[in-house]
């Protein structure tokens, strides 16, 4: 039974409900409050809805971990407001407003709760509204609404923010956004996200090429049955606009067939078509196949040392100047450590101007100046990449341990650089790209 003491009503514990659409899923542990509420009660109301099906009956609207911490310290009843005549929408932003107030919602809980106040009719411009939050912050949390949920909680819970979430609702693949979210949260984060992103670059540039060939050229899987002459490669790697030439139709008046390769298309001149082509031998056969497998090993690990590369160099452009001279020690150490004679100073000074974006004749200032310990990490990561660059292994792909390319990467994780499992594998000849031996 209820007992009204003006706008406050006792309403017995037993007769509320948690909220089946509160936002903030597991109120936590409950038992430094509820001892409280043992020693001094409950001093603050709880608001509560009328139970929509059952009579007599309430649902906790605001004040959940106070519900749970007094049914635990063993409380009859509660003082509660109760509001009537709410939608579920208008239920659903009032309890986002009073957790987001607090700072209790995970962005998985946000975004389930955005997405159930328009799924229930409300427009964007009503939850901003409601809940008190900017419109762009209801739009960036919706377009989080199509990941997969269980995923999307696993890295809430491994310590995903809402950039990392933006960047991943930025790409275009489904299959790439589920795969870079499981991510979230670890190491591989950034290396799997640029992978995704290089992806979708080079398919867009492969569209763009193909619908440029395509007016002239036609595209087939292999020229075995055809006599031909190379005329001209045209790279996936490059900016569409510098090649635009080479995608341009010759003067010549005949026939031209184009094969799309491991890092670049093939534009041939058709001479003659043949049906008697004459067949190769098994030892021919077998050397071709050897020789594609070993393009194919040299593409893949030519993509994935560019994608280490420009991990580290995303690094080196985040890495501020406090940083630096908190570091300034480590940072003095590994240039030390680095150095070579392979590497002459005039370089280092000319990529340091580039990483400032500087210009020449402002070089003692920027490099010499205040930021003496940004540029000496600037130096580091300069000789560092010489070295990197001098140690691929894509021609054959057989493992090689470089000391310098350890070193380098022994240096950077001592400076906060977080090693993803590929770059690793790749550092210790563990991943599947080396060719096996014996």
């Amino acid at each position: 039974m209820s007992v009204k003491e003006g706008n406050v009503i006792r309403i017995p514990v037993e007769a509320i409900e948690p909220h089946p659409n509160n936002p903030r899923k597991n109120v936590g542990d409950v038992s430094e409050l509820a001892d409280s509420i043992k020693q001094s009660g409950l001093l603050q109301n709880l608001t509560v809805v009328p139970h929509p099906d059952k009579s007599g009956r309430y649902r906790a609207l605001i004040g959940h971990r106070r519900l749970a911490a007094a049914k635990q310290a063993g409380l009859e009843f509660v003082p509660c407001v109760v509001m009537e005549d709410m939608s579920l929408a208008e239920q659903v932003a009032i309890m986002v407003a009073e957790n987001m107030q607090r700072q209790d919602l995970t962005i998985p809980e946000q975004v389930e709760s955005i997405q159930l106040m328009i799924d229930l009719g409300m427009s964007v411009e009503e939850v901003s509204e409601k809940t008190g939050l900017g419109k762009s912050t209801v739009y960036k949390r919706r377009a989080l609404s199509a990941f997969e949920s269980a995923e999307f909680k696993k890295s809430a819970e491994r310590g995903g923010t809402l950039q990392d979430y933006m960047k991943v609702a930025a790409l275009k693949d489904e299959k790439a956004r589920e795969k870079v979210l499981k991510a979230v949260g670890t190491n591989n984060f950034n290396m799997e996200l640029n992978t995704a992103l290089n992806e979708e670059k080079k398919q867009e540039r492969c569209e763009l090429i193909e619908s440029k060939l395509n007016e002239w050229a036609k595209k087939v899987e292999s020229t075995k049955d055809m006599s031909v002459s190379l005329l001209r490669w045209v790279s996936f790697g490059y900016d569409i606009k510098e090649d635009d030439e080479k995608l341009q139709k010759p003067d010549k008046d005949c026939e031209y067939v184009y094969v799309k390769g491991y890092s670049d298309y093939a534009v041939y001149e058709v001479k003659f078509k043949s049906d008697e082509t004459p067949q190769k031998t098994p030892e021919q056969l077998a050397r071709e196949k050897k020789e594609q497998e070993r393009l194919e090993r040299k593409r893949k690990f030519e993509e994935l040392e560019n994608r280490m590369k420009e991990l580290r160099r995303s690094y080196v452009l985040n890495f501020t100047l406090a940083v630096a001279e908190k570091k300034i020690l480590e940072i003095g150490e590994g240039l030390i450590r680095l150095l070579t004679d392979a590497v002459y100073f005039d370089e280092v000074e000319e990529a340091i101007l580039k990483l400032y974006g500087a210009e020449e004749e402002n070089k003692e200032e920027v490099i010499y100046g205040k930021n003496t310990a940004l540029s000496l990490f600037y130096a580091l990561y300069t000789v560092g990449e010489s070295e990197a660059d001098l140690c691929r292994n894509r021609f054959y792909g057989t493992y090689s341990p470089d000391k310098e390319m350890l070193t380098y990467y022994e240096i950077l994780e001592k400076l906060g650089y977080q090693i993803s499992d590929e770059e690793q594998s790749y550092l210790d000849g563990t991943h599947e790209l080396y060719v096996k031996e014996g």
